[in-house]
C-alpha cells in the first residue's frame, strides 16, 4: 500500500503522507502565522469556555440518565470485580 503524497510533500511523510519533517519556507510562515493568530485572538481561551459550555448545559438536561448511567455502571463494575475474585479463588 503506497502512501499518497501531495505535490508539496518532501522528506519523510506520516501515516497520512500530507505531513513532513521538512517544512519550506512558506510553510513555516503559514504556521508562525496560525500560532500568532490563535495567540493574539485568545482563540483556545474561547474554544475551552464554549466546548465547557456545552458540556455543561448537556450534562445539566441529562443530569438524571447520567446519574442513572453512573449507578448501572457501578453495578457492572463490581459484577466485574466479583467474577475476577472468583475466577481468581479456582
Amino acid at each position: 500500500m503506497s502512501i499518497p503524497r501531495g505535490p508539496s510533500t518532501v522528506g519523510t511523510p506520516y501515516m497520512d503522507g500530507r505531513f513532513h519533517t521538512n517544512p519550506n519556507a512558506k510553510e513555516i510562515a503559514t504556521a508562525n502565522a496560525d500560532a500568532h493568530c490563535r495567540t493574539t485572538t485568545e482563540l483556545y481561551e474561547k474554544w475551552s469556555a464554549a466546548v465547557t459550555y456545552f458540556e455543561e448545559t448537556a450534562i445539566a438536561h441529562n443530569r438524571t440518565e447520567l446519574r442513572r448511567s453512573q449507578a448501572i455502571t457501578k453495578i457492572w463494575v463490581t459484577n466485574a470485580r466479583a467474577a475476577v475474585q472468583a475466577h481468581d479463588r479456582h
